[in-house]
This record gives structure tokens, C-alpha cells and sequence, in this order.
């Protein structure tokens, strides 16, 4: 099976935020041994139950490090990822449908923002991690040192759809016939290729 759509946009994000050529975890929040399960940049987007999760990471110099605002940055990138995985979907969606090929990127960006907008209210906070890592930055040994930020927040699969599903029927220019066939196509979706976490 195809990795879903809607990682694309948040394993750009993440993968953004990659260290050097060797990396050393040498402290962790909360005394941790090992980084938790949810903190995975190749597991950006999960679900449990009927519960989806978002992950967002940002790396911030050790210097004077301030893990509250690294916090606030992971937390905005995992929210900024909602909307580009709305888009993702909506373009897959549309280009499945037979009116898909009418539908163009303009219409598909102001619905996935729209949805992406009012979803902003629903996103809980649900999980953060930092780990300090000196990483090796080049071959004569350089090195440098940072702290990996993890925040991952919570949007009901429901309230999720409810969004895309009241933005597509506030758009004049899309057919009642397409809103059923997206709508087919999200349930579809999202049987199919939500990874399901622990």
C-alpha cells in the first residue's frame, strides 16, 4: 500500500530538523532513558481510537537554549502541518473524483486553509519531549550543540472532517455530486492509511 498523502507535508517539516553526520543524545527531559514512541519523524501523523495526532519538531541552539519558546515553535510546525495534509487529501481526493480534473489549486488551497482555520480551536496540546544532543558537524570532528523539541497535538477524526465537510459545502463552485464523492474518498483515506499508534 502507498504511505498516505497526508505525512507528505508534515515529513517535510520534520525531516527539516535532522542533526549532523553523528549525532549524541546526552540529556533528556523528565530523566528519560529513551525518546518516547510518539517522537518519530517517520511517524509525523497517528492515530488512536478516533483520536489523530499531529507531531511537530524544532531544533534551537543549546546556548541559551529556552525550551518553552522551542515548545511554542514545535507546537506551530505540528499546526501548520494540518493544513498542508488537508491539501494533500483534498487534491488526492478531487483528482479521483470525476469532476477532479474542474477543481483547481487555488480552490483546493483556500479549502484546506479554510478547514485548516477552523480546526485551530480543536488542536489540544497532548504530548512534549526535548532531548540535548551534541552532534558531529563535520569531518574533522566539529561539533555543535542543540536541544530536539517534540510537541504532538490532538484533533478528533470527527471534528477533522466536520471542517473539510462544512468548508466544501460553503463553496458554491463545488457540486453536490463532488462533496459526496470526497466525502467517500476521506472515509476511504482514512481507513485505509492513518497509521494506527500504541
Amino acid at each position: 500500500m502507498k504511505k498516505s498523502v497526508l505525512m507528505l507535508a508534515t515529513v517535510a517539516t520534520l525531516s527539516a530538523c535532522g542533526g549532523g553526520m553523528g549525532d549524541k543524545v546526552i540529556s533528556r527531559s523528565d530523566d528519560r532513558g529513551s525518546r518516547p514512541s510518539w517522537a518519530k519523524e517517520e511517524k509525523p501523523l497517528t492515530r488512536k481510537g478516533s483520536d489523530l495526532y499531529f507531531l511537530g519538531q524544532a531544533r534551537i541552539p543549546a546556548e541559551k537554549a529556552n525550551i518553552s519558546m522551542g515548545y511554542r515553535i514545535a507546537e506551530n510546525n505540528a499546526k501548520n502541518s494540518i493544513a498542508g495534509a488537508i491539501n494533500q487529501n483534498l487534491t488526492y481526493m478531487f483528482q479521483n473524483a470525476e469532476e477532479g480534473t474542474t477543481y483547481d489549486a487555488t480552490q483546493v488551497q483556500f479549502v484546506s486553509t479554510e478547514s485548516a482555520k477552523a480546526l485551530m480551536s480543536k488542536a489540544i496540546p497532548s504530548d512534549r519531549y526535548w532531548e540535548k544532543v551534541i552532534s558531529t558537524v563535520s569531518a574533522d570532528g566539529d561539533k555543535e550543540m542543540f536541544y530536539s523539541v517534540f510537541t504532538r497535538i490532538k484533533i478528533s477524526e470527527a471534528d477533522m472532517k466536520k471542517a473539510i465537510d462544512r468548508t466544501l459545502n460553503g463553496h458554491k463552485g463545488i457540486s453536490e455530486d463532488l462533496k459526496k464523492k470526497a466525502a467517500q474518498q476521506w472515509d476511504l483515506m482514512v481507513a485505509e492509511q492513518y497509521e494506527i499508534t500504541e
